[in-house]
């Protein structure tokens, strides 16, 4: 049984695993998370106000052949490195409860779930880069950054297209006939 754990307000990134004792655990709680059911979810894990869409239940028979080191990564975003020390216990695990950040929705929360806590995680993240501001001296003001490549065009050049088409197709329908 994991003790009161503390998450910190605007807490990100985060993703908490839990040992499930039983295979009737883990499915109540993966039809509970699948049906939105936060009073389930809340119950189990001793808090209040949890958000469903970020609480998942591992199953292994569900996703064999498919670990749970594999699903956290591929599935989560969790870099592999970061499951380098706690890869052996994560793949022994036959059913668990992840638990992401988002689940308490920014507020400070207390878990007290009667689970024990495998291990703390952290999705791994592209550092944002933020480009530099123009003097403000010079009156410059930087070139438009090209777009991202396989960026889609903007759709509006599509609507004035369909819109010229429509407008040539009412023409001809309608146009007297001699």
């Amino acid at each position: 049984m994991t003790d009161k754990i503390a998450i910190p307000p605007h807490e990100t990134g985060a993703v908490r695993v839990f040992a499930l004792p039983d295979a009737d655990t883990a499915q109540r709680l993966k039809n509970a998370t699948e049906m939105g059911q936060a009073a389930v979810l809340a119950k189990a894990l001793g808090a209040e106000g949890i958000d469903s869409e970020f609480v998942d239940v591992f199953l292994r028979a569900d996703l064999a052949p498919l670990s749970l080191s594999a699903y956290l990564a591929e599935g989560l975003g969790v870099a592999p490195e970061a499951l380098g020390p706690e890869r052996s216990r994560l793949d022994a695990l036959d059913f668990a409860i992840i638990v992401l950040s988002r689940a308490v929705a920014g507020r400070s929360k207390a878990l007290n779930p009667p689970f024990n806590l495998i291990a703390t995680l952290h999705e791994d993240r592209t550092p944002v880069r933020f480009e530099p501001l123009p003097d403000a001296g010079t009156g410059a003001t930087p070139a438009p950054s090209p777009p991202a490549p396989g960026s889609k065009r903007a759709p509006s050049a599509l609507i004035v297209g369909a819109a010229l088409i429509a407008a040539a197709v009412l023409v001809l329908l309608l146009w007297p006939r001699a």
